[in-house]
């Protein structure tokens, strides 16, 4: 599957005004969401991704294969995805309970969890059919619903948390087009204890979310301008098709003529959207990045 999206920045102030737009546009009420988003790394050297004792529905095996085939070929930072409610941020822990409901159900594997994979995005070509220029971005991507142990399947394959992220949607749909506002909340960090395979600590899930208000505060939001991301996007499931993915492209292409002057839409610089784990040279740990000085 392809995933094409347009992608603009709006600042708090206009959301009220940017939802009674695409309300309008689509015809239909906003669908709200909240998703825990925990980012796991592969290992240095690519391995696949096996998955001995999970028994995929039929429906899926394909996309375990086509997943199993990207890992092959690069390490990458996977996605695991929960969805939640707000009552489930600030939850404390209970009386006779470890850890927190929801915590305890993504550690049981009582609740599924959704992976995802997002590869480099394709270069874009400078403009449209009539010199327009494009500011579409086009990637490969793999979804997979309803899976539950999803961090013990990771850990399993060599897989490592990184880091986590609330993920707050508004959504609408128009057509075969999904128009999201979109806005990342920072989750605090947290290292365990010191191991003699970690002995400075590694990175672990938090036991329990902040409550909604600390979440909304400048602290914890990506940007502490508190802006939204205004993405517009398609979806091809058959993306070997040219047709089809001219299609896409051209539906984007009409979408942006139709915001423009509402929203300012960016060019995407690929880059950002990098998620492959740099591979080790001659089995030499990966060079830091430069300091780039001003």
């Amino acid at each position: 599957m392809h995933e094409l999206f347009l992608m603009a920045v709006m600042p708090d102030a206009d959301l009220e005004r940017a939802q009674a737009l695409l309300q309008g546009l689509s015809g239909m009420t906003a669908q709200r969401s909240l998703h825990r988003v925990m980012f796991y790394a592969g290992p240095p050297q690519p391995r696949g991704l096996a998955i001995k004792r999970l028994n995929p529905a039929p429906s899926q095996q394909r996309l375990w294969a086509d997943l199993h085939q990207q890992m092959t070929r690069s390490s990458f930072i996977l996605q695991a995805r929960y969805a939640i409610k707000p009552e489930d941020l600030g939850q404390q822990q209970q009386q006779n309970q470890s850890q927190p409901l929801l915590n305890a159900s993504i550690a049981s594997g009582s609740i599924p969890g959704m992976l995802r994979w997002q590869d480099l995005p394709d270069p874009t070509s400078s403009s449209n059919a009539v010199g327009i220029l494009r500011l579409t971005t086009q990637r490969k991507k793999i979804d997979i619903p309803e899976l539950r142990n999803l961090p013990t399947l990771l850990a399993e394959n060599n897989y490592q948390f990184k880091s986590e992220m609330i993920e707050e949607s508004i959504t609408f749909f128009n057509n075969g087009t999904e128009y999201a506002l979109v806005r990342y909340h920072r989750l605090p960090g947290v290292v365990s204890a010191p191991t003699e395979q970690a002995p400075q600590g590694a990175p672990v899930p938090l036991t329990a979310l902040p409550s909604w208000d600390e979440l909304r505060s400048p602290g914890l939001c990506l940007d502490p301008s508190g802006q939204w991301l205004l993405f517009v996007r398609r979806h091809v499931v058959e993306d070997t098709s040219p047709e089809k993915m001219k299609k896409a492209l051209e539906l984007l292409d009409g979408a942006h003529t139709q915001l423009t002057g509402v929203f300012e839409f960016r060019a995407v610089d690929r880059r950002a959207h990098d998620t492959r784990i740099e591979r080790p040279l001659n089995n030499m740990p990966a060079p830091l990045p430069q300091k780039i000085r001003a």
